[in-house]
């Protein structure tokens, strides 16, 4: 894959858009999953959650390291021969086409509940897809462009809402500590990987990177913003909400707005407020792990242009995004994307590594 200078990408850049690409749907409902697996504990399985991301993210950056002319997905034919990069290339256009579509189907649900009640979700969907598809046609520097500019858009804006739950909050909530048994360590840990993984991205962009040798700061970086960022939310709800009300909203984000009162009732409907910034993040989630899925695609079919795989996903998402009829049916969607996120993002990446090195690649 020969990469132009026009697409190449700053390490700020880089790390804009693998935060964007993680970040998505945890915000409003990480707090729910947390608090079932783990009641007041359940900020905890941030920590070691974010260490074994580190982990993940800190092999991925090697081997990014290593593929400075073709991305990790090309270079496994000669890593693992032909016949077996093959098997591997249609495993992450699947689970990139999966986290997809999941996203989709879970802002596709958020806004028919709390923003567009009578607006149909066919055209919800089609909108989003459209606009993530023209984007991505132009390649990593375009998208990682536009994740570097809208982040403090959604930050900030993200930032003040839920320090405004400061007033309400008791933080006695929060405890005891520590009183976690080990199996749900174990799965609560698990459960948080989805919000915190995104980093398997930059298997697929390291070519586009203008200092492939700042992988392994790009993943520091990223990995402390994503843990840093999570444990604020995570801890302003609990200890606004309360752990049994937390369990009770799969939107509890959504919820602390509804409470909210501007000063001089500026805004009368906060959550819709809060949602608008919240649709800023699951766009560049959708645009980031669509662009995935099509490189994915582009490097099984051999192809130079972007373009024509991105257009062959375009109706195979848009028919999987309406599979689902209710929450309950996404969730399935969720779990499944769960378990494809280890091989994917842990598994996968370790087997590179270990054969790389094998090989003295």
């Amino acid at each position: 894959m020969q990469v132009f200078d026009n697409d190449k990408i700053t390490t700020r850049q880089c790390i804009s858009f693998l935060i964007n690409a993680s970040i998505g749907v945890g915000i409003l409902m990480l707090p729910n999953t947390l608090a079932r697996e783990g009641n007041q504990n359940g900020w905890i399985f941030l920590l070691t959650g974010g260490i074994i991301n580190f982990l993940g993210s800190l092999i991925v950056a090697l081997i990014a390291k290593k593929c400075t002319t073709r991305h990790a997905l090309d270079f496994s034919e000669k890593i693992f021969g032909k016949i077996l990069s093959y098997p591997i290339k249609f495993f992450y256009t699947l689970y990139f086409l999966i986290i997809t579509v999941t996203v989709i189907q879970i802002i596709s649900e958020a806004l028919k509940i709390f923003l567009l009640c009578h607006t149909p979700k066919e055209f919800v969907i089609l909108n989003l897809i459209l606009i993530s598809a023209y984007i991505i046609r132009y390649g990593v520097e375009p998208l990682a462009r536009i994740c570097f500019f809208l982040t403090p858009y959604w930050f900030v804006p993200s930032f003040f809402f839920y320090l405004l739950g400061f007033s309400d909050a008791d933080f006695s909530r929060l405890l005891p500590l520590f009183t976690i048994s080990f199996p749900k360590l174990i799965s609560g840990t698990y459960k948080s990987l989805f919000s915190l993984v995104g980093f398997e991205i930059l298997l697929l962009i390291s070519p586009n990177l203008k200092d492939p040798k700042k992988t392994i700061k790009i993943v520091v970086f990223y990995n402390l913003f994503m843990v840093l960022f999570y444990l604020f939310v995570v801890i302003m709800v609990f200890s606004s909400l309360g752990i049994e009300e937390t369990k009770l909203f799969v939107w509890p984000g959504m919820e602390m707005a509804k409470r909210l009162i501007l000063p001089g009732g500026l805004f009368e409907r906060v959550d819709a407020l809060v949602i608008s910034f919240w649709l800023i993040t699951v766009f560049t989630t959708i645009s980031s792990y669509y662009f995935a899925a099509s490189m994915c695609l582009k490097s099984i079919l051999g192809l130079e242009d972007l373009r024509v795989p991105a257009e062959m996903l375009f109706p195979l998402i848009f028919i999987l995004s309406f599979i689902p009829k209710n929450m309950a049916e996404v969730e399935t969607w969720l779990s499944f994307s769960d378990f494809l996120s280890i091989p994917a993002c842990f598994l996968l990446p370790l087997l590179y590594f270990i054969v790389m090195k094998t090989k003295k690649l």
